[in-house]
């Protein structure tokens, strides 16, 4: 019964820890950027030619033209002309124009606005 419970506590911490949100968006070149919401963590995608830059991090701070700037905790905190911020507690709370709301339990409820 104990083994029950356990493993039952574990998967609802781990179903409600594992809530993301994926944010995308191109830039006028067609490349595709995107951020997963609350961690902040980017993807994007190249275009031919297109050559990557990285910093002493080893974080890319440049994906074709596109220059990509961190906060001092390591953060991406703009990718070209969009920028990006985050809480007090470290979740991502804008991207561009695009807020993110959370609820008490650091859920995602929903979002307001785009990112261009």
């Amino acid at each position: 019964m104990k083994f029950v419970l356990y493993l039952l506590t574990t998967i609802v911490v781990t179903f409600a820890n594992s809530q993301n949100l994926k944010i995308q968006w191109q830039d006028e070149s067609g490349r595709a950027f995107n951020i997963i919401a609350p961690t902040g963590e980017l993807g994007y995608t190249l275009l031919p030619g297109d050559r990557i830059q990285y910093n002493m991090n080893g974080n890319p701070n440049k994906v074709g033209d596109v220059y990509i700037s961190y906060n001092l905790n390591g953060q991406v905190s703009r990718v070209g002309n969009v920028y990006v911020t985050y809480g007090l507690t470290g979740r991502l709370m804008r991207v561009g124009n695009l807020s993110i709301s959370y609820n008490f339990n650091g859920q995602i409820m929903g979002t307001t606005g785009s990112v261009n």
